[in-house]
């Protein structure tokens, strides 16, 4: 076995971004809360946000950790140090 630390393909690394980002919760309680609650009420504002906020946040942070090779918070400390904070806030917002 070598110590190459890389995916063994590009769908097992996009399947495993796709679990880490979706997580058991968010599959488990949005059919539930969408169907008890009105139903596209909850699911137009749902697709909404993933377009504007979680898409271009996840390529960013994926962009930024590629071209730094180090974490999100680290590559803004590098870019600037006062915004420092921002580097662990965003991040947060995922979870």
């Amino acid at each position: 076995m070598s110590d190459n630390n890389e995916w063994g393909s590009n769908l097992s690394f996009i399947l495993a971004m796709i679990g880490s980002a979706v997580g058991l919760g968010n599959i488990w309680r949005y059919p539930y809360v969408l169907y008890s609650n009105g139903g596209g009420a909850f699911y137009i504002p749902y697709l909404v946000a993933i377009l504007i906020m979680g898409i271009p946040f996840l390529i960013l942070e994926y962009g930024v950790g590629y071209n730094f090779k180090s974490s999100f918070a680290k590559a803004i400390t590098k870019i600037n140090s006062k915004y420092e904070y921002l580097g662990w806030f965003l991040p947060v917002q995922y979870s």
